[in-house]
């Protein structure tokens, strides 16, 4: 039986990046009449992972369910996406090839800079109490993000990566090569694809996207959590993270017997119990720490 969210209010917000490009953000709310000082919410940034954005899959669920248990939530896309008029799947593929990470961290640096400014004051967000949460790549985002912003004051990591170079020295040779990493072997059933810019963009900034120095710099409180059958980021990464990490402000919380997604199977089905722990776990991490 699909959850109720009658209570929530839901507003969509356009951001324009640097070169005037238009992304979209998803804001929730419970609906209150009026807002107060003593009202005001911590905000949830929710930053997806590679291929997702803010209507895929889980994601209007995980902004309700935040927003139902007293945040303010955005869920963002990146200006990158792919994402045009039909908000349902990735249908720009030359905007989504020329993606990089760069872009997304300068996307997310936009949404922190309004939140913090009081843009979503008339929703009720605290800007002093901003919480920053990813899954996977969006992960590996929020770490570099957190730990160059102290206006970050939580971060969740699900999945994360902690290397943004996942590919062999001959997927590069040939990426480099063709001008583009193809998704499947068959390009014109599947034109989805990745420029080089992207590979170039991580290999020119390979010290800056250090993810382990990263983690060592986060002082803001921690929560890993990560599947131990996760195939696409092993939970050594996630290891790797919680070692280089502040003990003293992080938690670490392996999962048994869920994957990547962390038991999210699509089409989504909001009564998935795995999840659903995980949001339980997180939010109650959250209203400990924030």
């Amino acid at each position: 039986m699909k959850k109720d969210f009658s209570q929530i209010v839901t507003v969509t917000v356009e951001f324009k990046n640097i070169k005037d490009e238009p992304f979209y953000c998803d804001v929730r709310y419970l609906n209150r009449i009026n807002f107060s000082f003593y009202d005001k919410s911590p905000c949830m940034l929710v930053c997806p992972g590679f291929m997702a954005y803010k209507d895929w899959g889980p994601y209007q669920y995980y902004g309700n369910k935040f927003a139902e248990a007293g945040f303010v939530s955005v869920v963002m896309n990146y200006s990158h996406s792919g994402i045009k008029e039909d908000v349902s799947k990735i249908t720009d593929y030359d905007n989504f090839a020329s993606n990089t990470v760069t872009q997304e961290l300068i996307d997310m640096n936009i949404v922190i800079e309004s939140i913090a400014e009081g843009m979503f004051s008339e929703y009720g967000v605290d800007e002093n109490k901003i919480i920053i949460l990813g899954h996977s790549r969006g992960a590996a985002n929020a770490i570099i993000t957190a730990a160059r912003d102290k206006r970050i004051k939580a971060l969740v990591t699900w999945a994360a990566i902690a290397d943004y170079d996942r590919w062999t020295e001959h997927q590069k040779k040939a990426w480099k090569k063709a001008g583009y990493l193809p998704r499947k072997k068959d390009f014109e059933a599947n034109p989805l694809r990745m420029d080089v810019s992207f590979l170039e963009d991580i290999e020119v900034n390979k010290d800056k996207f250090n993810l382990i120095a990263a983690a060592q710099k986060v002082k803001a409180p921690w929560l890993i959590v990560h599947a131990e059958e996760d195939l696409l980021a092993k939970i050594t990464e996630a290891e790797q993270l919680y070692n280089a990490s502040n003990k003293s402000t992080t938690e670490f919380i392996r999962l048994k017997k869920l994957g990547h997604l962390l038991g999210v199977e699509i089409p989504f089905d909001d009564s998935n119990p795995a999840i659903n722990n995980v949001l339980d776990l997180t939010i109650n991490w959250m209203h400990k720490n924030i």
